[in-house]
């Protein structure tokens, strides 16, 4: 595995909480961060235009294996910097997102960014797998309901009143991860609000609030089942995704039909699975999995080189025959301890 990469990561709450908990758990397991020092950047610089994707990548001189941790604007700036500028970018780079995100690729106008789509191609990431059967009686309820409001007009400045919530695809059958996420998460919410009330409990006191909610019986939603452990996180499976352009769908990833190119599509494809209940990793073809620019050869990280050596000092004057035989028959007498340090 990489036991040395960069992280690039906002200065927001969400930003520093999934950074703090990667590097305590990576540094543990004896990885190394090569970029501890410029790691985090101002969202709110970001935000407001002073920071660049370009900018952000200057944050990554030296990096091969790099972990990003952003908002889907943040993202596109980077993956669009790193294609039009041929920079952190192809061969031997690899890229790892925490929030897989299809609005990445958009444009604030509604239009696909296809230099954000190119430089995303090989990203890796994992999203919380969904385990939505269209055919059960709450997915048929949501799809009947959410049918009503989208449209893909909805997805442009254009959006009609009646239905203006966006769709890329207009099927409402067609149901994304993150969506069945959003939901489950106001469901709970939601209830563990009604339980927390009649309970006694205030409606302003979240403490009571989350207690109850990771207290409270399981609640079923649009994925399935909603269990949690003492910290708060979900006990399910996660989807490794990687980004992949192909010329026509495949039968292992989400459909993104909307994000299409003159001659190909981009495809979040499923390739394994992690189970946050037994902490167990499956990759059942890590050879088919595709890296920076769609290149197959798994990028390693590389050190920066070391330092140039010191000049030489300058030559010493012969010696004579007999100094060098002294100098001789001394290390032959003397034992010497030589000490190789190896740089890498």
């Amino acid at each position: 595995g990489w036991q040395a990469i960069c992280v690039l990561h906002d200065d927001g709450l969400w930003g520093r909480g999934v950074m703090q908990s990667f590097i305590s758990i990576f540094e543990s397991s004896g990885g190394e961060i090569v970029n501890n020092g410029t790691a985090e950047f101002s969202k709110a610089a970001f935000d407001g235009g002073n920071l660049t994707g370009s900018d952000l990548l200057d944050q990554l001189e030296d990096c091969q294996i790099i972990l990003l941790v952003a908002y889907p604007d943040a993202q596109r700036a980077v993956f669009a910097a790193c294609y039009d500028e041929g920079r952190l970018w192809g061969p031997g780079y690899a890229w790892l997102n925490a929030y897989p995100a299809e609005e990445a690729l958009y444009n604030a106008d509604g239009s696909v960014n296809s230099s954000a789509v190119h430089g995303s191609e090989g990203v890796l990431g994992v999203i919380e797998s969904s385990g939505v059967s269209s055919a059960s009686d709450f997915s048929l309820k949501y799809q009947a309901l959410w049918d009503e409001v989208s449209s893909s007009q909805g997805c442009t400045n254009m959006s009609p009143q009646s239905r203006p919530f966006c769709d890329h695809d207009d099927d409402a059958s067609t149901i994304p991860d993150y969506t069945a996420m959003y939901v489950d998460a106001v469901i709970k919410l939601a209830v563990s609000a009604d339980a927390a009330i009649r309970n006694g409990s205030r409606p302003g006191d979240a403490d009571a609030l989350y207690a109850t909610m990771l207290a409270a019986d399981t609640v079923t939603g649009l994925s399935g089942p909603l269990v949690f452990d003492d910290s708060g996180d979900r006990l399910g499976t996660l989807e490794v995704l990687n980004y992949r352009l192909l010329t026509e769908a495949s039968q292992s990833g989400r459909r993104l039909s909307s994000v299409l190119l003159p001659r190909s599509l981009l495809e979040f494809s499923i390739v394994g699975s992690y189970s946050t209940a037994t902490s167990t990793l499956q990759l059942p073809d890590v050879g088919a999995l595709v890296f920076s620019g769609g290149s197959t050869e798994v990028p390693q990280h590389s050190s920066p080189p070391p330092p140039p050596p010191p000049p030489a000092p300058p030559p010493e004057p012969p010696l004579s025959t007999g100094v060098l035989v002294g100098i001789v028959l001394l290390s032959i007498l003397t034992p010497v301890v030589v000490i190789w340090v190896s740089l890498r």
